[in-house]
């Protein structure tokens, strides 16, 4: 579900009104994220790792509020109750994938067993942005996850869907071992209208803190 803010008594309302009349008011930053432990925690579960870090990373936007702020094409502030994920699933087929939303919820079994489940029911191809086109102006209640597990990296730029609007975006990368702790980059975009770097150290940690088992 979500509301509508008022602008005169919202607590980010000088950051609005700054960042509003930017062209492109998004940042992004890319990071690495402990996860020792994790991986093998997943592989124990009978989770897999996609779905271990998609929970974490989902649980720690819902956590924090900031991440649920959106704007509509009128420039309203809109507030969401809870967000999904938007996943990019690969289909099996070279390069072709699907866009997929994952409901949250809270357990990570529950939730892994209930994604598990509409990724196997979406196999093939029809529309590959139909989940992206459905969370657009209507309902921007989701941050969308993807990932690159082949691939290391250490800076990402993104895409922007429009000027004010648009949802949070993450791209995951390859896992490395460094010094017997094990790390993933992790790439954002967000809206500095209502994230600064605080809740980006906020949003990185707690991710962290989930993975490390």
């Amino acid at each position: 579900m979500k509301h509508i803010i008022d602008l005169e008594s919202f607590e980010r309302k000088d950051s609005v009104l700054f960042f509003r009349s930017f062209p492109d008011p998004h940042i992004s930053i890319t990071s690495e994220v402990e996860c020792t432990g994790g991986k093998q925690q997943a592989k124990e579960w009978g989770i897999s790792f996609f779905l271990y870090y998609t929970h974490a990373m989902l649980k720690a936007a819902n956590e924090i509020k900031e991440f649920r702020y959106r704007f509509n094409r009128k420039g309203e502030i809109l507030y969401y109750d809870q967000l999904d994920a938007l996943a990019i699933i690969r289909t099996g087929e070279q390069g072709r994938y699907n866009t997929l939303r994952l409901p949250y919820v809270e357990d990570l079994k529950e939730f892994a067993q209930q994604a598990a489940s509409i990724i196997d029911s979406h196999n093939s191809i029809s529309n590959p942005f139909g989940a992206e086109d459905d969370s657009s102006e209507e309902d921007q209640g989701v941050i969308l996850i993807s990932a690159i597990p082949t691939l290391s990296f250490t800076g990402i730029s993104f895409a922007n869907q429009s000027p004010l609007g648009g949802y949070p975006v993450t791209l995951i990368g390859k896992l490395i071992v460094r010094e017997g702790k094990e790390y993933i980059p992790i790439g954002l975009k967000v809206n500095h209208a209502f994230i600064d770097g605080y809740h980006l150290d906020a949003y990185y940690s707690r991710v962290s803190e989930l993975l490390c088992k």
